[in-house]
């Protein structure tokens, strides 16, 4: 049966529409007839068996992503994949001279259950994180007392849940997600995206609404608190282009910093400066530098000017900001003081694809090169 839309003017035929009704018996047997006939075919080819040999050669290996370090204290987190597994867990430590344990291994729950989206608090006491289900990419969130491992009773509002931001002292945390059937107008389900504060031991009713925009419905929003803890900072995205605001810890005040929905920004707090990088009149990217008493345009200072290569994203970390490029395809990493002084670009093992993660206050940054992990 075929439906028919009207977008701007233009009248769109979608003949396969029906069979986005995973539940409906008419395409649960289309289905099986389509899977019948493509192993008819593939199943009896003689390439198969070499193909899967090789593929699985070249698929199934032991993987391990970059360790992260808590903000306040010593534990450790890990994503790790085996060879043999499906789908990759989460393992801790409790510090460098602890071996790591598996905190969430979703090989043990369900086949169509995956794990999407996690948070630890900034001690790493808790643990943030999403279950989806059959590919339905709507995660609901789940928080884990890391000793224990027991699961807590909380419970979080609305629809693709995802943790943002936890509170220095562990009373609470940011999320966004977005409504559930017959919260808003039929269809709108994905749209209306909103941020709420979660206190932790209470459940999702008493979850209070904190960002969004209930005029406009393509609205995304994300608020997150500083490394330092004395600001939080309030991002709202459309169609690739954003506008922030921040609070200051002993205010209420929304002050901005980027508005308009001119451009793509991101920011960072550092020292009590602000780190602005955008796309606005360069491209390829450029940062700039302000007091966080004088956050207004008119006082940015270019910091990073842009280069031909792009600038991805910068970090603070160990004191010096390290800002990640792409030079001709790999990643270039420079290192820079919080004065703008070049220092030098990071040695790396090899050419590829690259990112650093670590801390302002940490002495140590990981560094993630194409299949090498690396601290420094």
């Amino acid at each position: 049966i075929a439906v028919k839309d009207t977008l701007h003017g233009t009248v769109i035929t979608d003949n396969y529409r029906w069979l986005e009704n995973s539940e409906n018996e008419d395409v649960i047997k289309w289905s099986e007839q389509q899977n019948k006939y493509t192993r008819s075919i593939l199943d009896g080819l003689p390439q198969r068996e070499k193909l899967i040999k090789r593929f699985n050669e070249l698929w199934r290996y032991d993987d391990i992503g970059t360790p992260t370090n808590v903000l306040d204290g010593e534990r450790l987190f890990v994503w790790e994949k085996k060879k043999d597994d499906e789908k990759w867990r989460i393992l801790t430590k409790e510090n460098e001279d602890t071996e790591f344990e598996v905190l969430i291994d979703p090989n043990l729950w369900d086949e169509n259950e995956t794990l999407s989206g996690s948070s630890y608090s900034r001690d790493g006491k808790y643990y943030a994180f999403g279950k989806a289900k059959g590919g339905d990419e709507n995660p609901i969130v789940s928080i884990m007392d890391v000793e224990t491992k027991n699961i807590l009773p909380d419970t979080l509002r609305g629809s693709k849940q995802r943790v943002s931001s936890w509170l220095p002292d562990n009373s609470g945390f940011y999320y966004s997600s977005r409504p559930v059937e017959g919260e808003v107008p039929e269809g709108e389900e994905n749209y209306w995206h909103t941020v709420y504060f979660h206190k932790l031991g209470t459940s999702a009713e008493q979850d209070e609404k904190i960002y969004c925009n209930d005029e406009v419905k393509e609205m995304s929003h994300v608020v997150w608190i500083s490394e330092c803890g004395k600001y939080t900072i309030y991002t709202r995205y459309q169609n690739r282009k954003n506008e922030i605001h921040f609070k200051k810890s002993n205010s209420e005040e929304l002050i901005p910093i980027a508005t308009g929905f001119d451009a793509t920004y991101s920011v960072d707090i550092v020292e009590d400066k602000i780190l602005i990088k955008t796309d606005k009149d360069a491209p390829n990217g450029k940062a700039y530098i302000t007091d966080i008493e004088h956050p207004e345009q008119e006082h940015w200072k270019e910091f990073l000017p842009e280069q031909k290569d792009k600038l991805y994203y910068f970090s603070a970390i160990a004191g010096n900001i390290y800002a990640v490029y792409q030079h001709n395809a790999y990643s270039v990493i420079k290192i820079y003081t919080l004065a703008g002084e070049y220092l030098r670009n990071l040695s790396l093992p090899d050419l590829g694809s690259g990112y650093v993660t670590g801390y302002w206050t940490k002495k140590d940054i990981w560094v993630n090169r194409s299949e090498e992990r690396f601290s420094r």
